[in-house]
């Protein structure tokens, strides 16, 4: 499945939850696509405690599936 990145919409996610496995685990790109957010927004989300890695300190941070559809259930309230 091929997930697009780019976020061209003035939207900061998309309307529509991420169907994800909870126990996948998804690198920067395609959680970026999962959301629909841009590299910054998602930089945004880890430091106001949107979302997790769960190789916290890695320069290639990894993320679950849980930890998207969770953050996707917090941001979409923003």
């Amino acid at each position: 499945m091929k997930l697009n990145v780019s976020n061209k919409s003035n939207m900061p996610i998309k309307n529509i939850r991420p169907a994800l496995n909870p126990k996948e685990l998804f690198n920067v790109k395609a959680v970026q696509a999962a959301l629909g957010v841009s590299a910054k927004t998602l930089r945004k989300y880890r430091e106001q405690g949107l979302i997790f890695p769960i190789n916290p300190g890695s320069e290639r941070p990894r993320f679950s599936g849980e930890s998207i559809m969770q953050c996707w259930d917090k941001a979409i309230c923003l």
